[in-house]
């Protein structure tokens, strides 16, 4: 997407960048957190997520982290758009039931209803001759040049194809079948490494035996290094699009050598931002009536929270590229410390 424009030359455009980014973030972020909920599709949500540290990865710029918001920037502006354009048809749909309910029947009823339909329709037409010419906010505000527009596109045969190469260009931004191959790749060796201990760590922390409590132990502190290697192997993984990275140790122990505090703060953010899901969890999400049967909420404030940590994971994996390792008792430091942190994490889990 564009730079912001000098603040001090183009104080408006500036303005109007920030704006628009703001908007177009929190529109990316609702949406993946609506494909999130949804299961097999929220795949592709995690394949997004670690394309983010792969992009990162690979350029070393926070700007790398959001390919999809020039999509969610338009997206933005068409939602705002229509809903502004929706508010006089809920304020006569309003007008409507209060005249069925006072006089149901009656010619004032019949009129109002009409005047509805009429007003519905129009603005449906406004709002599909402005998508029709792309949706940009001026697209809202000019009807009768989208009229013009449109006519002169279908009289020159230019609409179809331009309408082509426009869905062509989504799917390229896209990338469908990319982010869902990384997603699904990121989830089975996510599941891989976290499956054995996870279950045991859940299945014996009820008994108060000593053997299991020893089990619980011995399992929580088994879970300190592979919550370690894990976040690193996400990374290669994105920026490789190799399944075996999920499974090469070596690799990522060399490059937390060479950058161990960067690793240490990105993995702790990691970790430290999942926790608010699990205050929301168990403060409010469980006080909620589970007919209800709605879950973007929790995948909203999962990716809201973890969305830095992930870009700060591959600016980290950035930072290790042709470095050479870091002296070992400031490796061992960072790891003690990065192991002390996670100690504390997996004690959260245990309760």
């Amino acid at each position: 997407f564009k730079r912001i424009p000098s603040p001090l030359r183009q104080p408006l455009g500036a303005i109007t960048w920030i704006v628009q980014v703001i908007l177009g973030i929190l529109t990316l972020l609702v949406l993946l957190a609506i494909v999130a909920a949804v299961p097999v599709v929220n795949l592709f949500a995690l394949g997004y997520l670690l394309e983010v540290e792969g992009s990162v990865a690979r350029s070393g710029k926070v700007r790398s982290a959001f390919p999809l918001l020039p999509v969610a920037m338009r997206l933005g502006s068409i939602l705002i758009g229509v809903i502004a354009c929706l508010l006089p048809v809920m304020y006569f749909a309003n007008l409507v039931a209060d005249a069925r309910l006072i006089a149901p029947g009656s010619v004032t009823a019949w009129l109002w209803l009409a005047t509805l339909l009429i007003i519905s329709i129009a603005v449906a037409v406004y709002i599909l001759l402005a998508l029709a010419r792309g949706g940009s906010p001026t697209c809202f505000l000019r009807p009768i040049k989208n009229v013009r527009w449109l006519r002169k596109q279908l009289q020159s045969g230019e609409y179809w194809p331009r309408v082509a190469l426009l869905q062509q260009n989504l799917l390229a931004a896209l990338r469908p079948r990319h982010h869902l191959t990384l997603g699904i790749f990121g989830f089975l060796g996510t599941w891989v490494w976290l499956a054995l201990p996870t279950a045991l760590y859940g299945a014996w922390w009820q008994s108060h035996s000593t053997w299991s409590q020893v089990l619980t132990l011995v399992v929580g502190a088994a879970m300190i290094p592979v919550l370690a290697w894990l976040p690193l192997m996400q990374v290669r993984l994105a920026v490789e699009n190799r399944w075996q990275a999920m499974f090469e140790v070596g690799p990522i122990r060399e490059l937390f050598r060479r950058s161990p505090l960067c690793w240490v703060l990105a993995i702790a953010a990691l970790y430290g931002l999942s926790i608010p899901l699990f205050f929301y969890s168990l403060q409010i999400r469980l006080h909620i009536p589970l007919h209800l049967g709605f879950w973007w909420d929790l995948t909203f404030i999962s990716i809201a929270c973890t969305f830095p940590a992930r870009a700060a994971l591959g600016w980290a994996y950035h930072r290790s590229q042709g470095r050479k390792s870091a002296w070992w008792g400031w490796v061992w430091f960072c790891r003690l410390l990065l192991g002390g942190l996670l100690a504390l994490y997996v004690w959260l889990l245990f309760f």
